[in-house]
């Protein structure tokens, strides 16, 4: 064998060859073979084939190589990862970031249409003529009843729409995470009131003296969850999360302390939770009135326990429900059916009646968006509602 000019071998103190040669880019690296060789021709002969590689314009340096390999070894793990698996991980991910049971348990729901057509799918197999096609199915679907039968039953056009937003935001998700390259699933059209994040305002509230006329007729326990609801704009689970120590009705500076909320766990079980936001835990002045009313109500209702809670199943003492607070005799919707109110202004426009009263009062959106407890100033844009007679009383004011 010649004297080698590419490259050069080397015996070590083991008695095996160590073979090296100059990167073609950069003359002043090194480069080793990746092993050691038990003889010098063999070393010679790995020389060799490097030096054709670059002759033929086939070389890549040992780096590219490896990063080519570990690429390959991503692409053959990610091609065997299923929706279901990234949808475990994506729920998982949500928890460990406190999502609200609430969030977690819709997601739950809604994101099942998806896996049950795609679940066992590889993530990077679905693709958007798979998803368009999956979306235009989405109006009805199948339902397996007992003895074997299947029903077909409809989904509303709301349940649609959250069932692709949800869709959107898993594999958003799983975009961010590095799982997919791109969403195979197109941002959908919504309304244009849930684009901007703006709700629906009252198109109907009751007298105050109709619902003076529900919190006499109602049981003492629905009478308190109406009062907090109506002057101290409290959500449904807000009010049945509320203690005895949260009302601080006697004093200079009656207050409600809102600590949290009662949420739906994901099995469809009460929970306690955080509430909706860190803007949901807040302070809330109570007028003399209401202070006076409730001073009362802790005095006969309530436990002399700090964490007695306000508004409880009577049945129980424990939590109460949604449905016993709307259900049954002298609850929410029997009192409001007394009281002359409309059926479909619901236990929850009792809030957005006492927001919109004072919005109409003149409270600016920071006042109403730290009173409602709410973490984006759009939602409360609806409170600042104003009618004819307010418009001229301003315009008279400031002489125009």
């Amino acid at each position: 064998m010649g004297r080698r000019t590419f490259g050069e071998v080397t015996i070590l103190p083991s008695g095996r060859y160590r073979a090296r040669y100059r990167n073609p880019g950069n003359k002043t690296e090194r480069i080793g073979a990746p092993q050691t060789f038990r003889t010098k021709r063999a070393a010679h002969e790995w020389l060799t084939e490097i030096e054709d590689s670059i002759n033929k314009g086939t070389w890549k340096h040992p780096d590219e190589v490896r990063a080519e390999k570990e690429r390959a070894l991503r692409e053959a793990a990610a091609s065997l990862y299923t929706l279901n698996q990234w949808v475990e991980a994506w729920m998982g991910d949500l928890a460990n970031r406190q999502a609200s049971a609430n969030t977690i348990r819709t997601y739950t729901s809604d994101i099942k249409p998806l896996t049950s057509k795609f679940g066992d799918r590889a993530l990077r197999s679905i693709t958007a003529d798979d998803l368009k096609e999956w979306v235009s199915d989405l109006a009805t679907y199948s339902v397996e009843l007992k003895g074997g039968a299947v029903k077909r039953r409809t989904r509303s056009a709301s349940t649609q729409q959250k069932v692709r937003t949800v869709a959107h935001a898993c594999l958003e998700a799983a975009v961010v995470s590095e799982r997919l390259d791109v969403n195979p699933m197109p941002r959908t059209r919504r309304a244009t009131r849930m684009q901007k994040g703006v709700k629906k305002p009252l198109d109907y509230m009751p007298k105050e003296s109709q619902v003076e006329t529900a919190v006499g007729y109602a049981t003492p326990v629905v009478a308190a969850a109406i009062m907090l609801a109506y002057y101290a704009g409290l959500r449904s689970g807000e009010v049945r999360f509320l203690r005895r120590k949260h009302i601080v009705a006697s004093g200079g500076h009656p207050v409600v302390k809102v600590r949290g909320s009662m949420e739906r766990s994901v099995t469809g079980g009460q929970v306690y939770g955080p509430g909706k936001s860190e803007e949901a835990i807040r302070d809330l002045p109570l007028g003399e009135k209401t202070a006076k009313w409730f001073r009362q109500y802790l005095k006969d209702h309530v436990g002399d326990d700090p964490d007695a809670l306000v508004v409880y199943n009577p049945n129980t003492g424990g939590v109460m429900s949604e449905k016993s607070l709307w259900d049954g005799e002298k609850r929410w919707r029997e009192a409001r059916a007394h009281a002359g109110i409309r059926e479909t202004f619901r236990f929850h426009d009792l809030r957005k009646a006492c927001l919109t009263r004072l919005g109409q009062a003149g409270a600016t959106l920071e006042q109403l968006k730290r009173f409602g407890g709410h973490s984006d100033v759009r939602s409360v844009m609806i409170y600042q509602v104003a009618d004819q007679r307010q418009l001229r009383d301003l315009v008279e004011r400031v002489g125009v």
